[in-house]
């Protein structure tokens, strides 16, 4: 068993024996990241490095289930999109070496709020530099869960973007695409 690298199987934290559990055929991808990526990613159970793993099962999930990029009523974060501001200023930690190298810009994050409300695929859009756009991804991915959005009054799996602008100005600034 590797030391202490963390297992992501399918966007979920997992240990090393839920990894070597999947069928060989069963994997579709594969991406090691260590060093600060990781750390910015992942936090510090991360250290020793990180093991992104996606199953055929998952790339092809939901496969003829539609994500919404438009409803009748589109997902909402608890307490509306200046509650979703303050949440991602008082989370995000602006990476010291990009503050340090002056590393500054627009963030577009795109995420899917699922019919249960949760944040996932998670996935950078529009990036600025690798720091940013790994800090980006990580809050967004940290985000509590959303009223989800529906379509003819049932819940649906809608497609969300969130511009992320790192600034030495204010430090930070959020503000939703429209």
């Amino acid at each position: 068993m590797p030391g202490n690298v963390l297992f992501v199987i399918d966007g979920v934290v997992s240990s090393y024996k839920d990894f070597s559990a999947i069928p060989q055929e069963e994997i579709a991808d594969v991406k090691l990241m260590k060093g600060e990526m990781a750390l910015l990613k992942y936090g510090e159970k991360a250290r020793e490095g990180v093991a992104e793993v996606t199953t055929k099962k998952q790339s092809v999930k939901d496969v003829g289930k539609e994500v919404f990029v438009i409803v009748e009523e589109m997902p909402q974060f608890p307490g509306g999109e200046q509650a979703m501001m303050s949440w991602i200023t008082r989370n995000v930690k602006y990476p010291q070496k990009a503050a340090e190298e002056k590393i500054y810009g627009m963030v577009h994050v795109s995420f899917v709020v699922t019919r249960t409300g949760k944040v996932s695929d998670v996935k950078i859009k529009q990036g600025v530099h690798p720091l940013l756009d790994a800090e980006a991804t990580r809050v967004v991915g940290e985000m509590p869960d959303w009223k989800p959005g529906s379509q003819k009054g049932k819940a649906v799996d809608v497609w969300y973007v969130i511009p992320v602008n790192f600034s030495f100005d204010d430090h930070l600034k959020v503000t939703k695409l429209q």
